[in-house]
């Protein structure tokens, strides 16, 4: 895996790494909870419709969340059409309290009181089993696709970054641009 400093979204790559949970909200949009995953949903305002609708069909999984044209490229506006957007799970879609617990949910969270027996994907930690099945999922569309060079963020703040990068470092090789700020 390559390192390099920038931005994720001012990047030229085959495919863009965006971090999500697995959760719809009651409009069936998927909710985005940390950059660059929130200044893709504002710039491309689609894409949280768009996974919405993916993650209704296929579950939580990395997945290709742009629409594609005919000859393989991206056809959301202000997407280059050679370009693609690559949903990577990090959290859950929901965490149920009598299963997971309170320990699951992000700390400024927990002092609300459960309006139901679970709590959003968006509200919860960033999860390393969730991350270790996203990474090889993503191994496995880059090489179906035939891509070069996929750009991926610094993720998942509310972990150690060691423990993230142990995953990354296992599995991505130089196909693969980890930008960081």
């Amino acid at each position: 895996m390559r390192i390099i400093k920038g931005r994720l979204l001012d990047q030229t790559c085959d495919a863009l790494v965006l971090p999500v949970t697995g959760y719809i909200d009651s409009d069936r949009c998927a909710v985005f909870c940390e950059e660059p995953s929130l200044e893709a949903a504002t710039k491309w305002k689609p894409l949280s419709v768009a996974l919405g609708e993916r993650i209704s069909r296929m579950g939580s999984c990395t997945q290709i969340i742009t629409t594609l044209t005919s000859n393989g490229g991206a056809a959301m506006s202000g997407i280059r059409t050679d370009e693609h957007i690559i949903a990577f799970p990090t959290r859950p879609g929901r965490i149920y309290h009598e299963v997971d617990g309170w320990d699951e949910v992000l700390p400024e969270f927990r002092n609300h009181p459960p309006l139901t027996l679970s709590t959003p994907g968006w509200m919860c930690k960033s999860n390393l089993r969730i991350i270790q099945f996203s990474t090889e999922e993503l191994v496995e569309l880059t090489e179906k696709h035939g891509w070069h060079n996929v750009g991926l963020p610094r993720f998942a703040p509310d972990l150690d970054w060691a423990d993230v990068r142990a995953i990354l470092d296992k599995h991505l090789d130089d196909r693969f641009i980890l930008v960081e700020l």
